[in-house]
């Protein structure tokens, strides 16, 4: 993305009228040179964000405030709201119709019902159900009296760890260039450990 000099200079005003001081010329060009990546609604949506939470900066934000509050999700689920909906998938999803030679047949046609369900809610829902695998999910006891809590500590555990892994290949994505984000991130390749066309091949 690339700025035209017209909507970077009223980026710069809001800057500007939006916190006291100076905005001189060298703070700007880095700035532009930070947030190229990024488009102008994004940027100055990010800046009323900021304005709005009352955050006191001094004299104003820096350029890692604005692409932080760029990459802010207020949709993303607590723990307890992602859980329940998985939950309420897993129970309410009925098996398509039809024939199946086995039982693990049937529970893969419903798991795949179940996630494709998930699809309407935020897709870190569905990738933590995925990443777990709803065979397990389905079995645990979250409400048992003796293990109830650990297991539900647990869960909560994973999930925290399931968005801090999504976040920093976001990030990683994010600051490499790659437009299309987490689809054309493979970790291993990131460490070395494999060459892409290895991974194409796969």
């Amino acid at each position: 993305m690339t700025w035209t000099d017209e909507q970077w200079e009223a980026f710069c005003g809001l800057v500007e009228e939006g916190w006291p001081g100076e905005f001189d010329d060298e703070s700007a060009r880095s700035w532009r040179i930070l947030l190229n990546d990024v488009t102008p609604l994004a940027a100055s949506d990010a800046l009323k964000r900021l304005l709005y939470s009352g955050r006191k900066f001094y004299p104003r934000p820096a350029v890692s405030d604005v692409l932080a509050e760029i990459r802010t999700d207020p949709s993303l689920p607590t723990f307890d709201e992602a859980w329940l909906l998985i939950e309420r998938a897993i129970v309410r999803t009925q098996t398509p119709s039809g024939t199946f030679d086995s039982p693990s047949d049937m529970a893969k046609v419903h798991n795949d019902a179940v996630l494709a369900a998930l699809e309407s809610h935020h897709p870190a829902i569905r990738s933590f159900a995925e990443r777990q695998g709803l065979d397990r999910l389905r079995t645990v006891q979250v409400d048992d009296s003796q293990w109830g809590e650990k297991t539900r500590r647990d869960l909560r555990e994973a999930w925290e760890r399931h968005l801090e892994a999504i976040d920093g290949r976001e990030v990683a994505a994010l600051a490499s260039g790659r437009p299309d984000g987490l689809k054309q991130l493979d970790p291993l390749t990131s460490l070395g450990l494999k060459p892409p066309r290895q991974i194409e091949a796969a």
